[in-house]
């Protein structure tokens, strides 16, 4: 017999979202933690991702305006693991990417990529939120 208070990652009758945005089996690390929801950690991680992303893509606006490519090395270096821990695949490979390219010091590409990498993060979003409001 299941625990109703647990977490279910993968309920029968809900689609799961595209795995090239949004891997859920990533996400059973942090469920992991806080397997009953008791401590709330799952929402907190994906909050913390959420608005601590938005800001470090914000961050990562100002450090190419001033080319600082140290910067914006470690502000990806930041996306590309938070990413990889709430499971935004795309998202996370984009920022590698970028990470790679900031650290040869080619700001152009991250000029360049930087309203993709936006765009990657509002579909992380979107599919974490999905997904948050259809599993229990």
């Amino acid at each position: 017999m299941s625990d109703p208070n647990r977490l279910v990652l993968h309920p029968d009758d809900t689609p799961l979202p595209d795995p090239a945005v949004l891997d859920v089996e990533a996400l059973a690390v942090v469920v992991g933690i806080d397997p009953h929801g008791e401590a709330g950690m799952l929402d907190r991680v994906l909050g913390l991702f959420i608005t601590d992303s938005r800001q470090y893509l914000q961050d990562l606006r100002g450090a190419l305006q001033i080319s600082d490519a140290a910067h914006a090395r470690r502000i990806v270096h930041t996306l590309k693991s938070s990413a990889a821990t709430v499971g935004a695949r795309a998202f996370a490979a984009l920022a590698a990417q970028l990470e790679a390219r900031a650290a040869a010091g080619d700001l152009d590409a991250l000029r360049t990529q930087a309203s993709a990498l936006d765009a990657h993060y509002n579909a992380a979003v979107t599919a974490l939120t999905r997904w948050r409001a259809s599993y229990r």
